[in-house]
């Protein structure tokens, strides 16, 4: 296999993606006519051809199709192919890029074809031209002619630099690859970027105004360059660990004209050792720390936990900001509802006034992760009374697949103006926002999730014709019911004349996690292991136990088994389920969590109706798996006569739904038996 310097190569998947054909159909080709080309590169597993043969070959033996162009940037990729790896694609081309940027600013020579001889000087001019002000980009074009020394590939980059040159626009290119590898997953480097409407809305949360920016966990320098359109009097800084993102990020920047001071250092010992006025930093989510980092470092708020160490960023960035400093810091949301340390950590920053709102967005914002993120926007002012708490989680976004493709603009944009209002005018979006007061926040119970905080407040007209509507449903429902219980008096909820106190499961009861799991053994194993009756995830919705084999760690314990008033309670798809179980005895599986052990202030049936309320069902977190903490779940103390009110109308309201349900159940399978015995000529009218 020969290639030569102008050889655009491409795989059988490319050739199928430039015609319009499937990948089988290219295959055929190849595999049933010896005349195909020949591959020019790559291995048997994965050959690689020229695209000029190939389109050759399909005029000469009549093949109907035609191929698409290739963009400007992926052209000039593919003559990279059979040299080197395809994950380093970009970090060849960004240094060339540079290059040509340089040349159009330095040396006015025309766009001809540049000579091996004539790439090496000019890179070696260029090196010594930028080692002082831009060292990053000189040290990668070095280290680039270092490497294509070894390689002998010389003669290649000059000529993928020629066209460069041809093209005309660096920065256009450069806009292409950072594009394409923010979309392509096999070319690598997309862990270093995140989706430009991400990047602007970072930026875009801090207030205008101080002299300097820093983006923590730079990567490839996007948020510096947003943050230098949204500012561009910041004197800008970027901190990242890994020294070729930095060198990246240095060529990205170079080629837009952007300036910035890049730094490779761990953000996390060396982000002290400057302040700065803005700051954001998209952080790692569930970090661990080793003990040294632990001791050594000093924490403001707190040594975080070792592992999920989340709540380091917030303290990292805060520490380095200067006095009326704001950031912007990237979490996972769930990082927002941890216990112990973390939770302690948080209230410390709420009770000393450095957070200054909370921004919860929804799934699929990220390229990397499909996981719900949060910012804390944190300013080092004079303490706050209250914390702005944003919540756009009900937002399109999490309906596709990847964060490239997903437009939450709108989402975005009113994020932004509620934080904007709230600032200058202290107006509020109520549909999104709310401001709680520290004292609130600092409550026992208190999760600093936006959600938690915006509940709505259901209309009275609403309810008045919730209840007419039960009523109509109820006479609809009436004749076709095998059993009617009486219908329960229902009330139409107005506004309450005091605030009714929400207590979190924790004061109610008891909370227990189930600890039973069935076995995976073989059929014949489990004949001789011990069966038992189990509460389950169905068992909740259904109200039936089930028949499961136990484990033999399960079976050497002493299991978790059910009591008598027990509310059992789990998630069930997308929602929370609960009720109230009175038989004694069964073993509980380890997705079910149990609520025991109320006192008399509280009926068991109300409760139960309460924790499945969409105030609670805003707790959810996961995006394939729905999963909640049963003690974030809060519960509305009324006096015990109106709980046992609600108990018994919800008990026999549900009994009378159940009961329709079934008999409407019934009559579409008589309907459905009619239909068919009609069809078959079985049954006729009389």
């Amino acid at each position: 296999m020969t290639t030569t310097k102008d050889q655009q190569l491409v795989s059988i998947s490319d050739i199928a993606e430039l015609t319009g054909l499937k990948v089988p159909t290219v295959s055929n080709w190849r595999r049933r006519d010896g005349t195909f080309p020949q591959p020019a590169a790559g291995t048997s597993a994965r050959p690689l051809f020229s695209l000029e043969e190939v389109k050759e070959w399909t005029l000469k033996t009549g093949k109907n199709v035609q191929f698409h162009e290739r963009g400007a940037v992926q052209s000039i990729a593919d003559l990279l192919r059979g040299r080197y790896d395809v994950t380093r694609y970009h970090q060849v081309l960004f240094p060339l890029l540079a290059l040509a940027r340089w040349v159009q600013a330095n040396d006015q020579r025309p766009l001809a074809e540049t000579s091996k001889d004539d790439f090496i000087e000019l890179a070696k001019r260029s090196i010594d031209s930028l080692s002082q002000d831009r060292p990053l980009v000189a040290a990668s074009m070095e280290q680039l002619l270092s490497e294509s020394t070894q390689l002998g590939d010389k003669d290649l980059l000059a000529n993928v630099f020629s066209k460069i040159l041809a093209h005309g626009n660096p920065g256009q290119l450069a806009a292409e690859l950072t594009d394409l590898v923010r979309k392509t997953s096999w070319i690598g480097g997309a862990e270093h970027l995140s989706t430009p409407a991400f990047s602007d809305f970072l930026v875009a949360l801090l207030p205008r105004g101080g002299s300097d920016f820093a983006d923590f966990g730079s990567g490839y320098g996007q948020t510096l360059s947003t943050a230098a359109r949204f500012e561009p009097s910041w004197s800008l800084t970027g901190l990242d660990i890994n020294v070729q993102a930095s060198q990246v990020a240095a060529c990205l920047l170079y080629t837009k004209g952007v300036h910035a001071e890049l730094l490779s250092k761990d953000v996390l010992r060396s982000a002290h050792e400057a302040s700065f006025d803005r700051i954001t930093f998209h952080a790692p989510f569930g970090t661990r720390l080793n003990d040294e980092d632990l001791q050594e470092i000093v924490w403001p708020f707190g040594r975080p936990p070792r592992s999920n160490a989340d709540a380091a960023w917030p303290q990292v960035a805060y520490r380095s900001l200067r006095q009326d400093g704001c950031a912007v810091v990237v979490v996972a949301t769930n990082v927002l509802m941890r216990g112990s340390t973390t939770r302690d950590i948080l209230k410390r920053m709420v009770s000393q006034g450095a957070i200054e709102a909370v921004v919860s967005l929804p799934g699929k914002t990220q390229i990397n992760t499909a996981i719900p993120v949060s910012i804390l926007v944190l300013r080092k002012s004079s303490a706050p009374s209250e914390v702005l708490m944003i919540d756009v989680t009900q937002s399109d976004a999490g309906t596709s697949q990847n964060a490239q493709d997903i437009d939450i603009a709108d989402a975005y944009a009113k994020a932004i103006a509620s934080l904007e209002a709230w600032r200058q005018q202290g107006t509020l979006d109520t549909e999104i926002s709310a401001a709680v007061p520290l004292t609130e926040l600092l409550a026992p119970d208190a999760v600093l999730l936006p959600q938690r905080w915006l509940l709505t407040v259901e209309d009275p007209d609403k309810n008045k014709h919730l209840v007419e509507d039960v009523y109509a449903s109820y006479s609809a429902l009436a004749d076709a019911a095998q059993q009617q219980p009486e219908l329960p008096a229902l009330l139409s909820v107005a506004e309450a004349s005091q605030v009714v106190p929400l207590r979190a499961l924790t004061e109610v009861g008891t909370v227990v996690r189930g600890d039973f799991s069935s076995t995976r053994s073989s059929a014949a194993d489990t004949t001789s292991s011990p069966k038992v009756q189990v509460v389950t995830m169905g068992t909740v919705r259904t109200g039936r136990s089930e028949e499961r084999t136990s484990s033999a760690r399960t079976a050497k314990k002493s299991p978790v088994a059910t009591q008598t008033g027990d509310i059992l309670i789990t998630t069930t798809g997308p929602r929370i389920n609960a009720c109230v179980w009175d038989e004694e005895g069964l073993a509980v599986d380890k997705n079910v969590t149990i609520l025991r052990d109320l006192s008399q202030a509280w009926d068991p049936y109300y409760v139960a109706s309460q924790i499945t309320a969409e105030s609670n069902q805003a707790m959810l977190t996961g995006i394939t798996i729905k999963r909640v903490d049963a003690k974030h779940l809060l519960v509305a103390q009324l006096s015990p006569e109106a709980q046992q009110a609600i108990g018994q109308a919800v008990r026999d309201y549900s009994a009378f739904a159940n009961a329709a349900r079934n008999t409407a159940a019934k009559a579409e399978e008589h309907l459905a038996a009619l239909q068919n015995s009609v069809s078959s000529g079985t049954i006729a009218p009389a």
